[in-house]
């Protein structure tokens, strides 16, 4: 028994010294969010609608409109779109989803709030009515 308690606090102390402490540091408070973390905020927009473009059997489009909700500035978002049906995806594994910006969306009540973007889908989903999950992403990018 005594043997195991001594193999165990070696490994502790060794794993503990490899990470750069040693049992005489003392604990801090994580910093995740802290001022030393960058942060993305939540854009301040609704989607309003999507459509998806099925033609000759496939799926080759999605054109996803937003609607700014900011009643100071105006902005243009990014979106990204990515489709799955049964073993089939819109892009490439590891590649990213298909993506595109909108224009400047004007602030929340006046002309131009409303805003689209034509999403050309990398690779093109056959079998529509298949369709399992689909993922839509809004990024303010100015």
């Amino acid at each position: 028994m005594k043997i195991i308690l001594l193999i165990g606090i070696m490994i502790l102390s060794l794993a503990t010294v490899g990470y750069g402490t040693s049992l005489n540091t003392a604990p801090s408070v994580d910093k995740i969010g802290g001022e030393d973390n960058t942060s993305v905020d939540i854009p301040n927009v609704n989607i309003s609608n999507v459509v998806l473009r099925v033609q000759a059997g496939h799926v080759n489009r999605v054109t996803v409109t937003v609607e700014n909700q900011d009643t100071v500035n105006a902005h243009t978002y990014r979106i990204c779109a990515f489709l799955i049906a049964g073993a089939e995806t819109s892009s490439a594994i590891g590649a990213g989803a298909d993506c595109a910006d909108t224009p400047q969306a004007a602030r929340k009540g006046q002309s131009g709030q409303a805003q689209s973007a034509v999403i050309n889908i990398s690779n093109n989903i056959n079998a529509p009515n298949n369709l399992s999950d689909w993922d839509i992403s809004v990024q303010e990018i100015g």
